[in-house]
């Protein structure tokens, strides 16, 4: 497919496309794919998920064309943290600060680290300061637990895969987007696992209208 074959062009071909090393092309190829071509390339299987279906634009507006992926997600061993209270909260922000420095500080994760949440709880449905989810982070390296953070192995699922860019405080509206209108006009049907959040290019630097999420809609 399309996908595929610009994804082997710029593979091939890096130094043509002005790349002085293969550091500067993976750094590129993983912006553009959100996935490490090293990665790429020992999975056959993979799909890469490279349109937008919701975006926000210069003027804030959001622009939607949904054409999700469906994805089997393999189970993943993950260094994780659970949290409870508000989707987004400083205290959100404070638990991810907490992970991430453990992470770093027990060289668990690489320059482009497998980032997501699991989230178990509809904030429109129960109390939002009630609400819970796990932060995870890829690893496969063993650790010793400490202050809640604990090695554990997500287990994997089939799910439609929805690609967003722009302010995370925008994707509520991604959400209710897919659960109001778009699956409901769909033939597919929900299962039970929680949805999941990952996060591509969640550095600093990176813009808030550049930002890119994924997120997946669990289903049978």
């Amino acid at each position: 497919n399309y996908e595929y074959c610009r994804c082997q062009k710029i593979w091939g071909w890096w130094g043509g496309y002005g790349y002085a090393d293969i550091s500067a092309f993976s750094k590129a190829f993983t912006r553009e794919f959100g996935i490490a071509p090293a990665d790429f390339r020992a999975n056959k299987a993979m799909v890469l998920n490279t349109h937008v279906d919701y975006h926000t634009n210069e003027e804030n507006t959001i622009i939607t064309t949904l054409k999700p992926k469906i994805i089997v997600v393999p189970d993943k061993k993950v260094c994780s943290l659970h949290f409870i209270g508000e989707y987004g909260s400083e205290d959100y922000g404070k638990m991810w600060d907490k992970l991430a420095g453990f992470a770093l500080k027990n060289k668990l994760i690489g320059w482009h680290p497998d980032v997501f949440s699991i989230y178990y709880d509809d904030p429109y449905v129960i109390d939002k300061n009630v609400c819970s989810a796990d932060l995870c982070i890829a690893t496969t390296k063993p650790f010793t637990a400490e202050e809640g953070i604990r090695y554990r192995t997500i287990k994997g699922s089939k799910y439609i895969v929805f690609r967003y860019k722009g302010p995370y405080e925008n994707l509520w509206k991604l959400y209710d987007r897919i659960y109001h209108d778009w699956i409901l006009s769909s033939e597919y049907k929900l299962s039970d696992s929680p949805a999941i959040e990952k996060y591509l290019n969640f550095q600093d630097k990176t813009k808030p209208q550049n930002l890119l999420t994924e997120v997946y809609i669990p289903i049978e």
